[in-house]
This record gives C-alpha cells, structure tokens and sequence, in this order.
C-alpha cells in the first residue's frame, strides 16, 4: 500500500540584478504542522558573497512568513 503525505509548500528566491542568488523552501506537513522544515540554497556564490546582508534579510523574511502559515495550520488542526 502507497502511504501519501500531503504537505504545504512554499518557494522564495532572492533576486539580485536579475540573477538568483539564493532559493528558499519550506515545506509543512498538512496533517501535523509542527512537522515543518526550512531550506536555504545558495545558487550563485558570486552574486551571494558581495549581497549576504540583502539575503539574510530576504530569509528572515522568508522564515516569517512561514512561521505564519505554520501557526494557522496549526490552529485549523
């Protein structure tokens, strides 16, 4: 028998003159959202270096938002 997860996912990217320096992903467990993780890529080392300040902050935001979305589900369960 197939066991299927269904899971909640989010996709963000930090954009630096229009090339991508980072990739974010989230992903929550739709029937047990404390079960949630949060993944940083960095996709372009040279772009990234020189703009990890506009990056990080770009993540946090990232992360918020996911913790957001994350309380809800939890409240809906």
């Amino acid at each position: 028998m197939v066991n299927i997860k269904r899971n909640v996912t989010l996709n963000g990217v930090s954009i630096i003159d229009g090339k991508t320096a980072s990739q974010f992903v989230d992903s929550i467990d739709s029937e047990n959202p404390t079960d949630m993780t949060i993944t940083r890529y960095i996709v372009d080392k040279e772009i990234y270096k020189p703009n990890r300040q506009q990056v990080n902050t770009e993540y946090a935001e990232f992360e918020d938002i996911a913790y957001e979305l994350q309380e809800e589900m939890m409240k809906e369960n």
